[in-house]
C-alpha cells in the first residue's frame, strides 16, 4: 500500500508541470537582461531574465511554445517537447525599427543612434493638408510644440515655441535649417508647397550640433527634388474666404453718450464741494434725476440757447461737427467699414526633372 501511494504522488507531480531553465543572449554573445519569457496561450505563466540573462519558468508537461520578447529585438517563439528542461535562446535585433533613418543636424542617423527627442512630419501630412504657412503642417501633429494663430490677413500660424518661454529678453524662437543651411529669415517666408518633410529636434541634444543657437529647439526642413527623368508639371489653385472669427458688440450712439455722461459725473464727484456742478448737470435733459426740472437744469448755464440736446452735448465736450451729426441722425458703424470678408487666392506651378547627376525643381507662387 505504501509503495502504491509513493508511485501515485510521483505521477501527480509529473503531470502538474516542470521547470525549464536557460540563458538569453544577443547576436554578440552578451546576456540580455529583462527579456519577457511566457508560455504561448497562457499569459499567467511567465517570467523575465535576471542580471545574468538566466530564466526559470514552470511549464506544463505537454508540448508547449515559449515566447521571448524584448524591445529592439525580434520576438522569438520556441516549441519544446514534454522532456525539454533546458532552452538557450539568441535574440536578433529588429533591423526594420533600428535602421529607420532620421534627419539630425546636417545629415542623417539611424534611429537606434538617436538619443534625443525627434518628431518627424512626412509626406503623409505635407501632401494631404492645405497649408498657407509652413507652420500649418505642425498644428495638431507634433506634441510639445506651441503654435499661435496669425493675426495677419494671410491667416495661418505665426508664433512657435518648442521648449517653452525660457527667457524674458532673449529670443525663444527655434533655429530653422533649410536643406542643411541655417535659414535666418522667417519660417513664414518658406513656400509650404516646396516642403517635402520637417524634423523637429525638441530637447537639449540639439545644442550639441548648433550650440546656443539651438537652445530653443531646431526645425529641419527638407524641400522637394526632381524624381523623374521626364519633366513633371504641377499646377495648384486654392481659393478661400477669410473673415473675423469674433467681433465685439459696439455701443450705440445713446450708449456711448451715457458712458461719457457717467465719466464726467465721476470726475465731478471727486472735486471739492465748491467746484462741483449742480445735480443732474451732466444728465440727459430727457432723463433728469428726481426733483430736478428741465428749467432748473437749463439755469445751470446763464447763456442757455433754448436747445436742450445741444447744451447737453456741449457740457460733455463734444465737437460742433459731432453735435450737428447727432442731431441730424448721422451715425457711422466703423466696425462694418473696417472689417470686411476677404478673398484669399493661392496659385502655384512647378516643374521638376532629374538626370544621373542633378535634381531640378522650379517653383513659382502667387499668394494674395
Amino acid at each position: 500500500m505504501l509503495l502504491l501511494f509513493l508511485i501515485s504522488t510521483v505521477y501527480i507531480q509529473a503531470q502538474s508541470g516542470r521547470i525549464v531553465t536557460g540563458v538569453v543572449k544577443d547576436a554578440a554573445g552578451e546576456t540580455v537582461i529583462g527579456v519577457n519569457v511566457t508560455v504561448k496561450g497562457n499569459a499567467a505563466l511567465g517570467t523575465i531574465t535576471d542580471l545574468d540573462g538566466k530564466y526559470s519558468l514552470s511549464v506544463p508537461t505537454q508540448k508547449s511554445t515559449l515566447v521571448f520578447s524584448f524591445i529592439g529585438y525580434q520576438t522569438i517563439e520556441k516549441t519544446i517537447d514534454a522532456n525539454t528542461r533546458t532552452l538557450n535562446v539568441t535574440l536578433v535585433e529588429d533591423s526594420k525599427l533600428l535602421d529607420e533613418v532620421v534627419v539630425v543636424g546636417y545629415g542623417t542617423m539611424k534611429r537606434k543612434d538617436v538619443t534625443g527627442a525627434v518628431a518627424h512630419v512626412g509626406d503623409e501630412v505635407t501632401k494631404n493638408r492645405a497649408a498657407t504657412n509652413a507652420l500649418d503642417f505642425l498644428v495638431g501633429t507634433v506634441p510639445g510644440v506651441h503654435i499661435t494663430p496669425s493675426t495677419e490677413a494671410g491667416g495661418g500660424a505665426s508664433g512657435l515655441l518648442i521648449r517653452g518661454k525660457q527667457s524674458l529678453k532673449a529670443s525663444t524662437s527655434p533655429l530653422i535649417v533649410l536643406d542643411g543651411v541655417v535659414f535666418y529669415g522667417n519660417i513664414g517666408d518658406i513656400n509650404p508647397n516646396d516642403i517635402e518633410s520637417m524634423d523637429i529636434l525638441k530637447d537639449a541634444s540639439s545644442t550639441a550640433i548648433y550650440g546656443s543657437k539651438g537652445s530653443a529647439g531646431v526645425i529641419l526642413i527638407n524641400t522637394k527634388r526632381g524624381t523623374s527623368e521626364k519633366p513633371i508639371i504641377n499646377v495648384s489653385t486654392k481659393i478661400g474666404v477669410s473673415q473675423a472669427t469674433f467681433m465685439p458688440e459696439m455701443p450705440t450712439a445713446e450708449q456711448y453718450m451715457q458712458r461719457r455722461s457717467d465719466y464726467y459725473k465721476t470726475i465731478d464727484y471727486f472735486k471739492p464741494g465748491d467746484q462741483q456742478k449742480g445735480l443732474g448737470y451732466y444728465d440727459n435733459p430727457d432723463h433728469l434725476p428726481e426733483g430736478i426740472s428741465r428749467d432748473q437744469w437749463a439755469a445751470y448755464d446763464p447763456s442757455f440757447s433754448g436747445d436742450y440736446i445741444e447744451t447737453w452735448m456741449q457740457r460733455l465736450e463734444f465737437n460742433p461737427i459731432e453735435v450737428t451729426n447727432y442731431k441730424a441722425g448721422k451715425f457711422v458703424d466703423w466696425m462694418d467699414l473696417v472689417y470686411q470678408n476677404g478673398l484669399r487666392q493661392d496659385y502655384s506651378a512647378s516643374v521638376s526633372e532629374k538626370d544621373s547627376e542633378n535634381q531640378l525643381l522650379c517653383f513659382i507662387r502667387i499668394y494674395q
